[in-house]
């Protein structure tokens, strides 16, 4: 499902594919359930969250946050180091904004 999603979207260098998943993972919990509902919600929370990863990283396309080569050892440690920040980052966001509440979780 998300295979393109590296290096900036098939390598293109721009958004950043862990911000593009987390976004994927916020519509999945929050997003509509319909075409009926309008948007707002996930809109705002979507925006909110490109905007904390952008201030917690400093940028959110991948060719500015790892100027590294994208075949080299270097970029893929650093690519490591911003998806693990990028998870923990949107694991805060789910639980400060109780997106989790009501969801059938495994016992």
């Amino acid at each position: 499902l998300a295979s393109a999603f590296g290096g900036g979207l098939g390598r293109a260098g721009c958004i950043c594919g862990a911000l593009t998943g987390s976004e994927l993972v916020l519509s999945l919990l929050a997003g509509r359930e319909n075409q009926a509902e309008k948007p707002d919600r996930i809109y705002q929370l979507s925006s909110e969250f490109h905007n904390r990863f952008k201030e917690h990283f400093g940028a959110t396309c991948c060719r500015v946050l790892n100027k590294e080569d994208y075949q080299s050892q270097e970029h893929f440690r650093r690519c490591l180091k911003i998806t693990g920040g990028a998870a923990q980052l949107l694991a805060q966001f789910i639980l400060s904004h109780d997106l989790l509440d009501g969801l059938p979780l495994p016992q």
